[in-house]
């Protein structure tokens, strides 16, 4: 039986898997804007749903297996369903794709408007999608109260081992007006944390160039912190080659803006670095990091570094072990190498050379979490016995305990708080006390609720 014919199936109805980043998420959430303005239902769950669209990722390569095997699934368990593919690995793969005809629709990532438009037509509706400043989102992906807002799109840092400028092409920002409306309008609706999202968010204003460095970034983030309201905005990547003390000094002076940076170093060893297509070195970074701490004694750091880049040696890999504890950042990703068709860095190995080399990046990316995991736990023991604002973000039926995050812990990549007591319900900010640490997660007791 079709889909179409069945009762318990709306046909103008659709469900969103979606795969990879919060930036991904966004396109997710303003492609379900457009569809419900233009009279589409969102589903809970595929089998809900009339048309079933899949937001892929295509940066890596167990992210692009991930993709082709949720909408392969999709396929198979509803074959009498519409299904439309979409996100990076469609933009980046697009001929190919359509080539297997294993959905009804591939449509590439460029325009979340073309993307809506593409799918009402799957759907036999008339698109009517009018001009506006930015897309009024209802529905989010993230945690409560906390929302991803994202100010620009693609990268000319053109690293030589990532494909993001393959992907999402040159940087194309924002007007500054969109983006204060668009926070204006989600803090008017008791959102309380924004985390501003970008490949780079230096870039922001910069379309086809550098020349306006971060003062276009340094000009959004006062205008921000100028709207009326008791919220928190938070940055997320910060290319480290492209900050200025300008910038700083901004993050500094505000009232809004968490001392918080996502500055993804890489490496720290300058002959891997060079081959990356970055400027930066251990002692360079190492600069960057005292300058911060210096104008903002209680910042945190979040990082993530590579290994296996082609290559890179014992003596490099021994260098980011000494970065790390001389640098002690609070948060640190560690990922493995991935091999990109069409970047640069492929050409600086061959496929035999970089199958035989990832048990070494195995070895040595569990190594430097172990260096990390000690720096991180002590770095948590000195929030004990401070009171804080915890953001609840899940509460556990039946026990008096809820887990949040406080203002140095980012959405999904950090650890997060165990409160007891209290009862506090998702989107809640109760004060409380922070009394132990348990690797990178902490636990607290709540006191009191704090209301905004």
């Amino acid at each position: 039986m079709s889909c179409a014919s069945s009762p318990a199936i709306n046909p103008n109805s659709f469900f969103i898997e979606t795969c990879g980043c919060a930036k991904n998420s966004v396109d997710s959430e303003n492609l379900t804007a457009l569809l419900e303005q233009n009279g589409m239902r969102r589903a809970e769950s595929p089998e809900e749903a009339a048309v079933l669209i899949v937001n892929t990722c295509g940066f890596i390569d167990e992210a692009k297996k991930e993709s082709v095997s949720v909408f392969t699934e999709l396929r198979e368990r509803f074959p009498d369903r519409k299904l439309a593919v979409t996100g990076c690995l469609a933009e980046r793969y697009l001929e190919e794709l359509k080539k297997t005809g294993a959905a009804d629709l591939f449509v590439g990532n460029k325009s979340v408007r073309g993307i809506a438009e593409a799918v009402l037509e799957l759907a036999g509706k008339a698109a009517r999608i009018s001009e506006t400043l930015f897309y009024e989102r209802r529905f989010f992906l993230s945690g409560p109260r906390s929302v991803y807002v994202k100010i620009a799109e693609g990268c000319e840092n053109y690293c030589t081992f990532c494909a993001i400028p393959l992907i999402r092409g040159k940087v194309k920002s924002r007007s500054e007006e969109s983006v204060i409306e668009e926070v204006r309008a989600l803090v008017a609706r008791g959102v309380y944390e924004i985390n501003l999202i970008a490949q780079d968010l230096t870039a922001f204003g910069n379309d086809g160039g550098r020349n306006g460095g971060t003062k276009p970034l340094e000009a959004l983030l006062r205008a921000l912190d100028g709207i009326d309201g008791l919220f928190r905005i938070r940055l997320l990547y910060i290319h480290p080659d492209h900050i200025t003390e300008t910038l700083l000094q901004t993050i500094a002076e505000s009232q809004k803006i968490l001392h918080y940076f996502d500055i993804p170093f890489q490496h720290a060893a300058a002959a891997v670095l060079k081959r990356m297509g970055r400027r930066g070195d251990c002692k360079t970074y190492l600069l960057l990091i005292e300058t911060i701490r210096r104008l903002m004694p209680d910042a945190v750091i979040r990082s993530t570094f590579m290994a296996g880049f082609p290559g890179e040696s014992e003596r490099d890999a021994e260098e980011v072990s000494l970065f790390l504890r001389e640098a002690a950042l609070d948060w640190v990703g560690f990922f493995v190498y991935s091999r990109e068709e069409g970047t640069p860095a492929e050409k600086m190995a061959g496929l035999l050379r970089h199958r035989l080399m990832r048990k070494k990046a195995e070895r040595r990316k569990a190594r430097w979490e172990t260096v990390q995991a000690e720096i991180t736990a002590a770095k948590m023991k000195r929030y004990i016995d401070r009171e804080m604002p915890v953001l609840i973000e899940e509460v556990f039926q039946g026990e008096p305990l809820a887990v949040g995050r406080v203002w140095f812990q980012a959405p999904e990549v950090d650890g997060c708080v165990v409160v007891k007591g209290g009862s506090p319900k998702p989107g809640d900010l109760p004060v409380c006390r922070i009394d132990g640490a348990n690797g990178p997660d902490l636990e607290a007791e709540a006191l009191r609720p704090w209301t905004i």
